[in-house]
Formats: structure tokens, sequence, C-alpha cells
């Protein structure tokens, strides 16, 4: 892989992490490992066109009871080899002490056989004592405030014995299950958000208010993920503002004690 971090506790900005891949047997974090109580912040950083071999978890990045908190990233284009079996092309987290947190990111057209985008497991859970709420779980926890996670090829958000939280994000394009949490024993909260399917009886184990399941009308141009806009948006390839003669549904429709600007 590309970086492999061992209890260690780096703050990694403005980098590019691509054309790494695990071993040919197979591996853990094909761009980036966190094991063993890491504890990383990346910042503007693309983890792009990681491949996982044989039978590979977290294409992109690999968390194994660590923490990651993730600002203005892009994670895209992770996949797996033709005879490979990945799980979690973009992030898989796992362990119930593992906590991610994504802000404005991108998670797109990765592709694996499970969690495409995004995929976490506690597998064994940690209950504590609370002396308000008694017995809880602990497990895995995934957040996701103004993010977007589209066409991931092998479902968008996969989460297994884990706490889920979406925020202001959209998940949309996906094959598979767009958002899929397993057991409703675990948390699964998704507000002010556009969810495919979100309520067509497959993807709705989630609790949540002012959600929608409508198109949010992305750019035409392949692999752009800007909304189309009546005011305006940047034209990646020609490098100019474009303006659209539709304007998505989902431009300053967030939550709306939240911040403009941060919205995907």
């Amino acid at each position: 892989g590309g970086i492999c971090l061992v209890g260690a506790s780096p703050y990694i900005a403005d980098c590019i992490i691509q054309n790494c891949s695990s071993d040919s047997s197979g591996g853990f974090g094909a761009g980036i490992a966190l094991i063993e109580d890491s504890n990383v912040v990346l910042v503007n950083t693309i983890i792009q066109s990681n491949t996982g071999n044989g039978y590979s978890y977290g294409g992109g990045l690999y968390c194994s009871q660590s923490r990651a908190v993730l600002a203005g990233c892009e994670i895209r284009n992770n996949t797996r080899s033709t005879s490979g079996n990945l799980t979690g092309g973009g992030i898989y987290a796992e362990g119930s002490d593992s906590d991610i947190e994504l802000l404005n990111c991108l998670i797109a057209d990765n592709n694996a056989q499970s969690g495409a985008g995004i995929y976490t497991n506690s597998k064994t859970v940690r209950y504590e004592n609370d002396i308000d709420l008694g017995q809880i779980a602990i497990a895995c926890q995934l957040r996701l405030n103004n993010c977007t996670a589209a066409n991931n090829v092998g479902d968008g958000i996969f989460s297994v014995k884990s706490n889920t939280f979406i925020n202001n994000s959209i998940i949309w394009g996906n094959t598979g299950h767009n958002v899929w949490v397993d057991d409703l024993v675990y948390t699964g909260i998704i507000l002010y958000s556009d969810v495919q399917g979100l309520n067509n009886g497959t993807d709705n184990k989630f609790s949540g208010q002012n959600n929608k399941s409508v198109d949010p009308n992305f750019s035409p141009i392949a692999g752009d993920y800007h909304l189309k806009s009546h005011v305006g948006r940047f034209n990646p390839v020609t490098e100019t503002w474009v303006i659209d003669e539709v304007n998505s549904p989902f431009i300053d429709n967030g939550a709306e004690t939240d911040s403009v600007g941060p919205e995907p």
C-alpha cells in the first residue's frame, strides 16, 4: 500500500495518494492503512486510483480500531483488480473503537463487491454503562456532513454493527444500496440529505427529517459532481463559469442552522 500508520497521529494536507496497491494475495488499505489506535487528520487530500488485489479491505482507506477526520478530501476511482475481492472500495472501517468523520468530502466512482463507497463493521461490540442511558453499545462510528457519495459500484454506504450519521449530504447513483444499516439495534440517522431510494422500502432503516429522494442534477461532465445552478458553476474541463438552465433543488437547502458555504 501507499501509507501504513501504526499507533501514529499525523496531519496530512494537500497530498495525492494514488496508483498504490495491496499485495497480490490481499491486504488492508491499498492507499492508506490506520491500525492500532492511530489518529489521523487528512485535509484537502485526494485518495484515488488505488487497487485492492486478492481478498482486500479498503481500496482507498483502511481503519482498524483507529480514528480519522477527513475534510475537503476526494476518495475516488479506487477499485479491485480483475480477480480481486474488495470490501470497502473507498473506505473500510472495522472495530468498535473506530471513528470516521468526513466533512465536505467526495466519495465517488469506487468499485467493490460490497460497500464500494464506504463499508463499516464493528465486528465485536463492547458495552458500557451510562448513568442516564443504562447499558449502551460502543460501536464503530461513521459521520458524514456536507458530503457527496455518488456512482460507486457495489453500494454507496454499507454499515454492519455500526452507528451512522449523515447530514446535509447527497447519496446518489450508487449500485446496490445507496445507504444500508444491517441491524436496527444500531443508530442510523439522516438529516437534510438527498438519498436515492430512501423511502422505497429497501434503504429505509433510518430515522431523520427533511430528507428527499430527488435527482440532485449533477454536472453532465463525467466525474464532475458540481450541482447545476442558475447562478453558475465551475466547469473543470474548460475552466470557465457555466450558467445552467436547470437549478439543483439542493443548493441552499441544507439545515437552516448550518453555514451555506460547505454544502456539497
